[in-house]
């Protein structure tokens, strides 16, 4: 497994027309996943000596509640070798928080800010250099612009040991349904390959365990596609349970996906020979689970 998303809390001071927090309202400090939860998942992987990705994000805004600093350290002391980081909206970024951040042991922190996505591309990269430019003078940070596919604009921002990247994404390329509840984004059909479940966990603040990260429990059309609860049963019986593997097998192949997945473009593999042998591989390892 190469990443696993863990919402520490469900709360986020924004209501993006982008994202389904637009439509469930996430304004609850109150919805925090309990302190044993959230150790139970650690510790679990701590005992398969866990070394890949964990991001400390889903559909919440970490930064906005103290105790991810805790949290952090918690995960850092039980898997001293993981690659362990979160997104934000950078709204309650200081240069201050940034160096704790660094100290409590996180490796990397993505800040992705938004524009107005008005006007040509060329229109889009000028505002939103002008507002990355801003955004940085007001924190009084330094930043090193760096060339990135997918993106209007992308700035690293020196730190000694943690990797923390200010982007714009470009909506033409990034922006997808997320899982059929964004409108405007679902005006293709899904044929590809999807590799979200068999490389991730992605979890709830309630614990439920959902296959993808554009996936999650609290909206309805989503909720047949919840794995399990790690309140009830293991990460390992989840990731390797009968449901999780079907729902794999529905998605390997190139044929039109139904469902939350009909219209998703996240993740999009092209139809060659290359790709046709690696799925071929990951079908074989399916069927003897």
């Amino acid at each position: 497994m190469k990443n696993i998303e863990i919402e520490t809390h469900a709360f986020c001071n924004r209501t993006c027309p982008f994202c389904p927090n637009a439509q469930v309202n996430r304004s609850d400090k109150s919805q925090i996943m309990p302190e044993e939860v959230f150790r139970k998942i650690v510790n679990e992987l701590s005992i398969f000596g866990y070394k890949n990705t964990v991001k400390l994000h889903r559909y919440n805004e970490p930064l906005a509640l103290g105790l991810i600093f805790d949290r952090i350290r918690y995960l850092r002391k039980r898997l001293p070798q993981a690659n362990i980081g979160f997104h934000s909206n950078g709204d309650y970024v200081t240069k201050e928080n940034l160096r704790q951040l660094e100290e409590t042991g996180l490796t990397f922190m993505k800040i992705s800010l938004y524009i107005d996505f008005k006007g040509n591309r060329e229109e889009q990269v000028m505002r939103a250099r002008k507002h990355c430019e801003d955004y940085l003078a007001k924190r009084e940070l330094e930043g090193h612009r760096i060339e990135d596919k997918g993106y209007l604009i992308n700035y690293i921002v020196p730190m000694d040991k943690m990797h923390v990247s200010l982007y714009i994404a470009d909506i033409a390329l990034q922006w997808v349904d997320r899982g059929g509840t964004i409108g405007g984004y679902s005006n293709r059909t899904r044929v590809s390959p999807c590799e979200g479940p068999f490389n991730g966990m992605f979890i709830d603040w309630t614990g439920d365990v959902l296959p993808c990260c554009n996936l999650r429990g609290d909206i309805e059309s989503h909720k047949p596609y919840i794995l399990g609860n790690v309140k009830d049963l293991s990460l390992q019986k989840i990731f390797y349970s009968e449901v999780a593997n079907k729902l794999r097998a529905k998605l390997i192949g190139f044929n039109k996906k139904d469902g939350v997945c009909s219209a998703c473009q996240y993740g999009i593999f092209y139809n060659t020979l290359l790709t046709r042998a690696l799925l071929n591989n990951k079908l074989k390892k399916i069927c003897y689970m």
